[in-house]
C-alpha cells in the first residue's frame, strides 16, 4: 500500500517500533507497580496507577517525533496526508505509509486495534502538529509553553479524570480543595489578596464572559429598588431587570479592546454594538478618562469599564497606577463595574522588583482596584491548555449569576470543612460556567509549588528580556520598523509582544508568509493603522546578532577503537565532555543531551525532524566551571535498537557569567549500533554447543535404527568351523637304509619291524548309536 518513493518513517514512528515499546508495557508496569505501590491499594487503584504510566509512555514516544529546533510546522505534504487519513478512516491494521489512502469514510467495521490506533496517530497524525509547546521559536498568538512538572501533573489528570464540581472533601475528592489553594497561591503570587471569588475556566474568553456577566448583574442590581434587590438579573432576566431598574442601556468602555470582549458582550445579551473605544488617537490602548466620565454621566444607562492589561497586537496597558485610583473613583460615583483583561499582562505583578522591570510594573499598579479580573494559564504561565482564571472581589456576585438551584444531589452554595465550620470554599459549579469540569487546577497546583515565587518571577523574566532585546534589534535595524511608534519606542515598556514591519512595502506585504514559509519560524499576522505589522522575527528574515560563548569544548569516547565509535546494545556508552571556561566570570552546565540521527540522505522537502532516529535522554549537572579553568564531565546513555550507522549529536545547555543562555554542540560524528560480542568459552555457549551435538547425534541414531536399517537389511554370512589339522612329529632323520625306505614311493616310509604288535593291529573305534539303528547294524554284522 505503501508507495515506493516514499521516504521511510524514523525508527520510533514505525509500527514495528511502538509494538515492541507499548506492548511490553504491562507486565513492567505491574512490576513497578508491586515495588512502589502498597499491596492495600486494591486492583482498581492500581489499574488506574496503570493507565497514567502507559499514557505518559505515548507522550515521550510523541515529543521524540518533534525536532523543535529545527521545524516549527509541518509540511503542507504531512498536513495534507493526515486529512486524507482523518477524512478517509480505513479499518485495516497496517499502516499507510504514502500514497491515496482508501477510499472508505464513516465508522469501518469493528475498528481499529488499540496499538494499531496508537501507531496511526503517531505516523500520520502527528507530524502534521506544531511544536508550539516544544520549540523556543513559535511566536503566534501569544501562546505559552509547558513546563514539565504541569505536563506531568496534567497527565495525572487524564487518567484519574476527575469532575471538580462539587465541594465534598470528606466523601468524595480532594479535589476541589487542590483547585481552591492553587487558585489562593496564584492570587497571593499576583497580589491580588482581596479577590475572595475565583476560579478556573476554559481559559481568558470564557473569565471575560463571566466578568461582564457579573459586571452585568451588579450595574443593573445597584439601580434596582428596594422591593427588587433580591431578584437582578440572574432572576429576573435581563430585560425584566433593566425594565425595573429603569436602564435602556448597558455600556462596555474599553481601549482597544480584545475581539474576544466583542464575543463576551454578545454571550451576555448586551450585544458586540455595547463596546465602545475610548482611547487616545496616538495612543490607542490607554483609556481616557474624561471619555470616561462623559459616558458614565449619561442618563438611563449602566457602564461596565474593561482595562486592557497586555494589549494583544503592542503588549501595552491601558492604565497606570494614578489613572486606577481615578478610575476607581469614577466608577464608585457613577456604580460602575470595573473589569480587567489581563490574559497575560495581569503576571507582569510577578515579576522581580528590580529597576529594568520598574515601568512594568507601574502600568500594572492599581490593577488589584478592579471589581473582577481574567488571565490565561496557558500563556505566560506555561501549562496545558485550556486553563483559564478569574477573579472577582465579590462572590456573592458569581453566586447571584451561577448557582445551580433546584437540585437536591448538588452540594448546596455554603460548604463546610472536615471540622463542621464554615469555609470559603464553594462548590464550583455555583461559581463559574460550567457544570461538568476538568481538574484544570492540578497543573497550576504542581507548578507553583514546584517554582516557587522566586523561580516563578525567574521564568517570567526570561521572557521579558528575550522580547526586549527582539525590540533592540529591530529598533535599530535599517531594513525593519519596531512598532507603535519607533521614534518614542521605550524598550523598559515592553513586556512580551515586538510588533514590527519592513521598511520596504513590497516586502511588508508578504513578510509573514516568507517568515512562516521557512518552517523555521512561526510568527502572527495583525493589522496596524492599516498596514500589515508582524509579531516575532525570523533568523533568516531578520539576522539578529547573538553573543558568543567562551568555551573550548572536546568530548571523547573512551571505549571508541581504530574504527570509531561503537554503540553496544546493552551495554553503557560513555562520553566524557571537556569543558574549559574562556570567559572573564564562572559559567554553568545545565544540561548534557542529544540525538541519533539517520545516516541516510533525505529527501530536500523532508521535515528535519524524520533525521531523528532516537533523542538521548537529557542529564541534569548544574555545574559550574570557574573562569580558566577545565573541567570533564561524564555523559551515559544506554540503548537497546537495530544494528546500523547513525551520526551522534551531543549538545549542551550553559550559561555565561551574564545570565545568557547558550545551546552548543558538543559532538556531531559517525557511529555504529552494535549487538554485544559473544566468546565461544562462555559457559553457555559451550553448553548449547553439548547440548546440539547430542540432539544431532541422537537423531541420526533414530533415523538409521528406524529407516536405514529396515530398508537396505545385510545378509548374514555362515562362519565354518576350522578343520582339525592332525600333527605330525618329526622325528630325527633317518640314516641309510632307514632314510631310504622311509621316502620310496607307495611304500610306509619308517620300519615296523621293531614295533611290537599289539600296537600295530589295535582296534578302531566305532561310533555306537542308540535305538532300533543300532539293533539293525548289529544284526547285520551277524
Amino acid at each position: 500500500m505503501a508507495a515506493n518513493n516514499t521516504p521511510s518513517l524514523p525508527d520510533h514512528m514505525q509500527p514495528a517500533y511502538v509494538d515492541r515499546i507499548l506492548k511490553p508495557l504491562g507486565s513492567r508496569i505491574s512490576e513497578l507497580l508491586d515495588e512502589f505501590c502498597p499491596s492495600n491499594q486494591g486492583t482498581e487503584r492500581l489499574n488506574d496507577v496503570k493507565k497514567l504510566v502507559v499514557n505518559y509512555v505515548v507522550l515521550q514516544i510523541l515529543t521524540q517525533t518533534f525536532d523543535p529546533n529545527l521545524c516549527v510546522t509541518p509540511r503542507p505534504k504531512d498536513l495534507a496526508h493526515a486529512e486524507a487519513w482523518v477524512e478517509n478512516y480505513c479499518h485495516d491494521s497496517s499502516i499507510h505509509l504514502g500514497g491515496e489512502p482508501p477510499q472508505i469514510t464513516g465508522l469501518a467495521g469493528h475498528g481499529k486495534k488499540f496499538y494499531s490506533t496508537l501507531t496511526h496517530i503517531l505516523a500520520d497524525i502527528v507530524p502534521a502538529l506544531n511544536s508550539q509547546a516544544l520549540s523556543s521559536r513559535y511566536y503566534g498568538f501569544v501562546t505559552g509553553g509547558v513546563h514539565p512538572v504541569a505536563q506531568a501533573a496534567d497527565n495525572v489528570v487524564t487518567a484519574l479524570d476527575q469532575n471538580v464540581q462539587v465541594h465534598m472533601p470528606t466523601t468524595h475528592s480532594i479535589s476541589t480543595v487542590v483547585e481552591h489553594h492553587a487558585l489562593s497561591m496564584l492570587r497571593s503570587l499576583l497580589a491580588l489578596d482581596g479577590f475572595q471569588g475565583k476560579t478556573f475556566t476554559t481559559g481568558a474568553t470564557a473569565s471575560n464572559i463571566m466578568g461582564l456577566a457579573c459586571g452585568r448583574e451588579e450595574v443593573i442590581a445597584a439601580r434596582l429598588p428596594e422591593y427588587a434587590k433580591t431578584g437582578g438579573v440572574g432572576e429576573l432576566g435581563l430585560l425584566g431587570a433593566c425594565m425595573a431598574a429603569g436602564v435602556r442601556e448597558v455600556q462596555i468602555l474599553t481601549s482597544k479592546g480584545h475581539s474576544s470582549l466583542y464575543k463576551a458582550a454578545s454571550v451576555v445579551g448586551l450585544g458586540r454594538a455595547a463596546v465602545k473605544d475610548l482611547g487616545f488617537p496616538d495612543t490607542p490602548w490607554i483609556l481616557d478618562l474624561k471619555a470616561v466620565e462623559r459616558e458614565l454621566k449619561r442618563e438611563g444607562v449602566a457602564s461596565i469599564i474593561v482595562v486592557s492589561a497586555g494589549e494583544v497586537n503592542t503588549g501595552q496597558f491601558g492604565t497606570t497606577g494614578k489613572t486606577m485610583k481615578e478610575l476607581r473613583q469614577l466608577a464608585d460615583r457613577y456604580k460602575a463595574w470595573i473589569h480587567v483583561d489581563g490574559a497575560f499582562g495581569i503576571f507582569a505583578r510577578a515579576l522581580p522588583k528590580v529597576d529594568r522591570f520598574a515601568k512594568l510594573r507601574e502600568r500594572t499598579a492599581g490593577l488589584e482596584l478592579a471589581d473582577s479580573i481574567a488571565a490565561d494559564g496557558h500563556k505566560l504561565l506555561n501549562v496545558p491548555y485550556d486553563n483559564g482564571i478569574f477573579f472577582c472581589s465579590k462572590p456573592e456576585v458569581m453566586s447571584q449569576v451561577f448557582q445551580n438551584p433546584n437540585a437536591a444531589y448538588l452540594a448546596p452554595v455554603a460548604s463546610t470543612s472536615r471540622s463542621g465550620i464554615d469555609t470559603e470554599i464553594q462548590s464550583p459549579l455555583h461559581v463559574g460556567l460550567e457544570n461538568s469540569r476538568r481538574f484544570r487546577a492540578l497543573p497550576v497546583y504542581a507548578l507553583l509549588l514546584h517554582l516557587g515565587r522566586e523561580n516563578m518571577g525567574g521564568m517570567l523574566a526570561r521572557m521579558v528580556d528575550l522580547a526586549r532585546k527582539i525590540a533592540a534589534f529591530i529598533r535599530d535595524s535599517d531594513k525593519y520598523e519596531l512598532l507603535p511608534d519607533e521614534k518614542t519606542a521605550d524598550i523598559e515598556c515592553t513586556h512580551i509582544i515586538v510588533l514590527f514591519k519592513a521598511k520596504n512595502p513590497d516586502l511588508n506585504e508578504v513578510l509573514v508568509e516568507k517568515i512562516n514559509e521557512t518552517r523555521r519560524m512561526y510568527v502572527s499576522a495583525t493589522k496596524w493603522n492599516g498596514e500589515n505589522a508582524t509579531f516575532g522575527d525570523d533568523a533568516t528574515a531578520v539576522p539578529v546578532s547573538q553573543p558568543e560563548l567562551k568555551a573550548d569544548v572536546e568530548t571523547t569516547f573512551p571505549d571508541a577503537d581504530i574504527f570509531g565509535v561503537k554503540l553496544v546494545n546493552g551495554k553503557v556508552t560513555r562520553a566524557l565532555i571537556d569543558i574549559t571556561n574562556q570567559e572573564d566570570g564562572p559559567i554553568r552546565v545545565a544540561f548534557v543531551g542529544g540525538a541519533l540521527k539517520t545516516t541516510r540522505p533525505l529527501p530536500e522537502d523532508a521535515p528535519l525532524y524524520t533525521s531523528i532516529v532516537r533523542n538521548l535522554t537529557a542529564t541534569r549537572f548544574q555545574t559550574e566551571i570557574p573562569a580558566g579553568e577545565k573541567q570533564t564531565l561524564p555523559y551515559n546513555f544506554v540503548l537497546d535498537m537495530m544494528p546500523q550507522d547513525v551520526v551522534v549529536e551531543l549538545l549542551a545547555v550553559i550559561t555565561n557569567p551574564a545570565g545568557e543562555v547558550f545551546e552548543i554542540q558538543l559532538h556531531n560524528g559517525p557511529a555504529s549500533i552494535v549487538e554485544a560480542p559473544t566468546s565461544i568459552f562462555d559457559p553457555q555457549i559451550i553448553f548449547l554447543y553439548l547440548f546440539l551435538t547430542g540432539v544431532f547425534g541422537a537423531t541420526l541414531y533414530f533415523v538409521y535404527k528406524t529407516w536405514i536399517e529396515a530398508l537396505f537389511p545385510q545378509a548374514v554370512k555362515k562362519t565354518r568351523a576350522p578343520k582339525k589339522v592332525k600333527k605330525v612329529e618329526v622325528s630325527e632323520p633317518l640314516s641309510g637304509s632307514e632314510s631310504a625306505g622311509a621316502t620310496s614311493g607307495g611304500e610306509k616310509n619308517f620300519d615296523e619291524s621293531w614295533i611290537p604288535s599289539h600296537h600295530l593291529n589295535r582296534p578302531v573305534a566305532r561310533r555306537v548309536k542308540s535305538g532300533a539303528s543300532a539293533k539293525s547294524k548289529k544284526g547285520g554284522d551277524l
